[in-house]
């Protein structure tokens, strides 16, 4: 598996914070991180909502893809192990071994 792709939770997480990082150092003078929420820098009436709006669609969209690679990736290891097992195994006893 691609490495990367095991720590999708990580990377989401480090690119949402570069973001609002981004966001509130572009901020005006009415933002303050004291007393704003981070959704607020993403709100309709201001000016470079844009920034924090790209940062919560990234957000998700790495955890997305991320869940799906590794929901896909455990389905392709479990069909690769049982079609490679001889015919006198039992499938049901390593689906449970592997699933533990």
């Amino acid at each position: 598996m691609w490495v990367g792709l095991q720590k999708y939770n990580v990377i989401a997480v480090a690119v949402f914070i570069g973001i609002i990082i981004i966001a509130h150092l572009s901020a005006n003078g009415s933002y303050s991180w004291k007393t704003n929420t981070v959704s607020e820098l993403a709100a309709q009436g201001y000016e470079r909502k844009w920034i924090m709006q790209i940062g919560f669609v990234l957000f998700g969209l790495i955890l997305i893809f991320g869940i799906i690679y590794k929901i896909n990736y455990k389905q392709l290891t479990m069909k690769t192990i049982t079609t490679n097992l001889p015919e006198e195994v039992e499938l049901d006893k390593v689906k449970m071994i592997i699933a533990a």
